[in-house]
């Protein structure tokens, strides 16, 4: 799925970011560059879908984004932070799932489980228990387990 930014602004008590261009083409890699971190954030943050910019118009696969709300499901953003709200990981990945209109599926989390290193054993482990490591594997996992057309990574690391 293509991703295409034009002319895009997004202005608070100062123009935070001003016409912007911007292209991803699908099956590519592409990675931003900034030295200043509140603009990179503001910019990923419109790319994900999180944030509505103030003048300029977001295309996929050819067609403007009138209603980003039905777009949240093909876009998944993965910060470098993430706060866990449920008391499992179970619980935490079958919400995502429902939140993105997706049938929830014993299998397709464990499976997502599996793809980023972690065993089904976590599944009844609270978020708040795991390594720094831990949790940015089960950031990852909770954008793959709805199974996105695009990801967007903060960090590199991720």
């Amino acid at each position: 799925m293509d991703i295409k930014l034009e002319k895009i602004s997004l202005k608070d008590k100062k123009n935070v970011l001003e016409n912007i261009d911007l292209e991803v083409k699908s099956g590519t890699i592409t990675v931003l560059l900034s030295n200043n971190y509140k603009k990179l954030k503001a910019l990923l943050s419109i790319l994900s879908i999180n944030q509505t910019p103030t003048s300029g118009d977001i295309f996929l696969n050819g067609q403007k984004i009138k209603d980003f709300n039905n777009q949240k499901q093909n876009i998944g953003f993965c910060p470098n932070t993430i706060h866990f709200k449920h008391k499992t990981i179970k619980e935490e990945l079958e919400t995502i799932l429902e939140s993105k209109r997706k049938k929830i599926n014993e299998k397709r989390i464990e499976d997502t489980l599996k793809m980023v290193g972690l065993t089904p054993k976590y599944l009844l482990k609270n978020p708040n228990e795991l390594s720094s490591g831990e949790k940015q594997k089960l950031s990852l996992a909770t954008i793959l387990v709805y199974n996105p057309k695009i990801i967007i990574l903060e960090k590199k690391s991720s």
